[in-house]
């Protein structure tokens, strides 16, 4: 089903793009892949930016009714449903979000590297997609896509590190073993995933450092966006 529903459809889409760009160049088409698959699920991450955005403005309102209401958890979550009904919020949006995104983040991820640019595996071509007469150009800025680029994956590791900084809601104060859980957790994603995700991209090749790169410089752009737009308000 991943194949025939996300993987088939994104590679096939890869393959278009290269008769699309000038010269067949693989990284146009990647960024270009990239750009379209943020542009299509954009309405549901906007949708889960300002849940994002507004959760994060009431975190001191919602500290303040963990702690009135620390012996009393039903009193607790009634205030806590009540104050995101005031604020207009649906607090499980994003991870509906999350989920949806997730197998096109991993069919992304599988179309850059197990697609084995430059070769081109003709049977996951559809009747209506032409069997390519080029080979890709797998350069991009200077950098040879089939091959590790370090400077790509520091790229990667830092775009990564200033989304997870405007995205990661604020680090939840007390000294409860479940906020230590969760601050823990805030600074696992500030710190060590961009360090995760530059040396996985390193370890594997440059095409999948640039997704990675454009994937995160979307984001950027959507949370700087969203927020000056919220700000307004």
């Amino acid at each position: 089903m991943f194949n025939t529903f996300i993987y088939q459809p994104l590679y096939n889409a890869l393959i278009t793009l290269l008769y699309i760009v000038p010269g067949a160049n693989a990284g146009l088409a990647v960024v270009l892949l990239t750009l379209i698959v943020k542009i299509l699920l954009l309405p549901f991450s906007i949708s889960a930016s300002v849940t994002q955005r507004k959760m994060k403005e009431i975190t001191p309102e919602i500290e303040a009714i963990k702690e009135k209401h620390k012996d009393d958890k039903h009193k607790q979550a009634m205030e806590m449903l009540e104050l995101y009904k005031k604020n207009n919020i649906r607090p499980f949006s994003s991870i509906f979000v999350m989920l949806l995104q997730i197998p096109v983040i991993f069919g992304l991820y599988f179309v850059f590297w197990k697609g084995g640019l430059p070769n081109i595996d003709p049977t996951l071509l559809y009747s209506f997609v032409p069997q390519p007469n080029f080979v890709p150009d797998m350069h991009f800025l200077g950098v040879d896509l089939s091959k590790r680029s370090l400077v790509f994956a520091v790229l990667a590791g830092l775009s990564q590190a200033l989304l997870t900084h405007l995205t990661l809601p604020e680090t939840p104060k007390g000294g409860d073993l479940k906020s230590d859980m969760v601050r823990g957790m805030h600074l696992q994603m500030k710190y060590f995933l961009p360090v995760i995700i530059a040396i996985v991209a390193y370890s594997i090749s440059s095409v999948i450092a640039l997704y990675w790169i454009t994937s995160n410089i979307f984001g950027i752009f959507q949370e700087l966006t969203i927020k000056k737009f919220l700000s307004k308000q």
